[in-house]
């Protein structure tokens, strides 16, 4: 093939787009088309790429958002059982309000030295009527077993604030027992001291019996379904029930000694006022006295020091210390 005719050829591949120049330099051109041709060969092969599929995934995966569920409407009957519970639960409350009145808002405001608490029985006596009918009317009005659960509960809590009633009563009057020992050893007059002594273990045993009950009958869950009444208070009620009662059976071997110490120190307070006294049998009687005294005194020290955080009745023990202490060292400057 000849020059001219591979020209033509060319020409004719590349679209006859490339002409010989005017002054002779077509060959020239012609090379240049043909190197700059060759790129858009291979681009025009080249396989497209697969567009992204990241979306059509997603939305397959995800999930439809949850369907909201209706309350239901309450029924005639079901409202009539929420309005009773609901009294029930305002007549729980008011003797929590009148238990606690004179002291407080909690259950543990009422402690063993709360003696105006006595002063109360009346009005409690009426607001456990008054929640009694309401709890009541709520079991018998109970239109689901959730109604019907939350009235038993409101029971078992009447219970419970009725046996804390009586304890906290036995408790108080135990005090109020030891109380009057207490004076009567400052006095010392033997005699009043035994009797109060006497009395205080006939209430040391009625508390330790309705504690007893109280505690076996009673749960918190039940207890704390108002209100006024947590679980912590309930707990918290129990244990300073049942530290209170314990220091007075930690007491009762000591209160006899004590009497008995206070008796020799009377005898010989009154030998030494005898116009004819025998010194001597005084100085004995006195001895006698003092010994027993500092032993109390030292019994007292060890019950304080052994007592429960919950127990109200660390100032009252305190206070039969200095008065053992007194007598002791009062009897000890008898017999010099």
């Amino acid at each position: 093939m000849n020059r001219r005719t591979f020209v033509v050829l060319l020409g004719t591949v590349t679209g006859c787009s490339a002409l010989p120049s005017p002054d002779g330099s077509g060959e020239a051109s012609m090379g240049t088309q043909t190197a700059t041709s060759r790129p858009d060969a291979t681009t025009a092969t080249e396989t497209p790429t697969a567009a992204p599929t990241e979306t059509a995934t997603r939305t397959a995966t995800e999930e439809p958002p949850p369907t909201e569920t209706e309350t239901p409407t309450p029924t005639a009957a079901e409202e009539r059982g929420a309005a009773a519970l609901d009294r029930a639960e305002q007549a729980l409350t008011d003797i929590v309000e009148t238990f606690t009145a004179e002291y407080g808002s909690e259950l543990t405001a009422v402690d063993a030295t709360s003696v105006e608490f006595l002063s109360l029985d009346y009005e409690l006596q009426l607001a456990f009527a008054d929640a009694q009918g309401a709890y009541t009317d709520a079991r018998q009005v109970a239109a689901n077993a959730e109604q019907e659960q939350r009235a038993a509960w409101m029971s078992d809590c009447w219970q419970f604030l009725q046996g804390a009633r009586k304890t906290q009563t036995e408790v108080v009057q135990g005090y109020v027992r030891l109380d009057r020992a207490r004076e009567a050893f400052e006095a010392a007059e033997p005699d009043p001291a035994r009797t109060a002594i006497d009395e205080l273990a006939t209430r040391r045993r009625r508390a330790s019996t309705r504690y007893e009950q109280l505690q076996a009958e009673s749960t918190a869950e039940a207890a704390s379904v108002i209100g006024p009444i947590s679980v912590e208070e309930y707990r918290n009620k129990l244990a300073q029930l049942d530290a209170d009662i314990d220091i007075y059976h930690e007491l009762n071997g000591t209160l006899d000694e004590f009497a008995e110490g206070i008796k020799w120190f009377k005898l010989a307070e009154i030998e030494f006022d005898e116009e004819n006294r025998n010194v001597q049998d005084a100085e004995n009687k006195a001895e006698t006295a003092e010994d027993i005294l500092y032993d109390v005194t030292s019994d007292l020290r060890s019950i304080i020091k052994a007592a429960d955080d919950n127990t109200t009745l660390v100032p009252m023990v305190k206070e039969l210390r200095a008065v053992a202490l007194d007598k002791a060292e009062t009897a000890s400057e008898m017999d010099n």
